[in-house]
């Protein structure tokens, strides 16, 4: 859904899977009702291995990654790897999508996956008011635009809808 929302805009988008390869890709495409032969125009897919992901990156670039593997359990070297693509790009930008286990509150790689994101996203399940829900929370946002909203730890509820379309339920708040 990032990837069909920013093509087109003058920018070059490049998703790239390191679980999944073309055939799942169109099994993932049908369901949005997306014209694939030009949606493969706008958007350049392709896999990558845990060894060389910056590799794939592309400098100038909208780089979509999902999502980025601890090499053999080794979730320390996260942090290094996304140093790495930071380092490969430019004026581009980087979606990095991680693993996070349930009730933990970063991703797998800790608060050294923290490190170098210029926004970071958590997304889970609350019970709330005896009901479950799906929350996203920022816990670092850097560099924001308006200096006199600090908008870490704000969260918001969402719905997902087909397993790709999410819909933001009500307003970012603090806790």
């Amino acid at each position: 859904n990032f990837a069909t929302q920013n093509s087109g805009n003058g920018k070059q988008v490049r998703y790239v899977s390191s679980e999944f390869g073309a055939a799942e890709l169109r099994d993932r495409l049908e369901p949005m009702e997306i014209n694939i032969p030009q949606w493969l125009k706008n958007v350049e897919f392709g896999q990558f291995m845990r060894n060389n992901l910056q590799d794939v990156i592309m400098p100038e670039a909208i780089n979509i990654i999902d999502y980025m593997e601890a090499s053999e359990g080794k979730y320390y070297l996260v942090a290094e790897q996304i140093k790495n693509v930071y380092q490969k790009l430019t004026t581009g930008i980087a979606l990095i999508c991680l693993q996070k286990k349930r009730g933990q509150e970063y991703a797998r790689g800790a608060e050294l996956s923290a490190e170098k994101a210029r926004l970071y996203i958590t997304l889970g399940r609350e019970e709330i008011d005896k009901e479950w829900k799906n929350i996203a929370t920022i816990l670092h946002c850097k560099n924001r635009a308006i200096k006199e909203v600090n908008p870490n730890g704000f969260r918001c509820e969402y719905k997902l809808g087909g397993g790709f379309f999410f819909k933001r339920v009500g307003d970012w708040r603090p806790k």
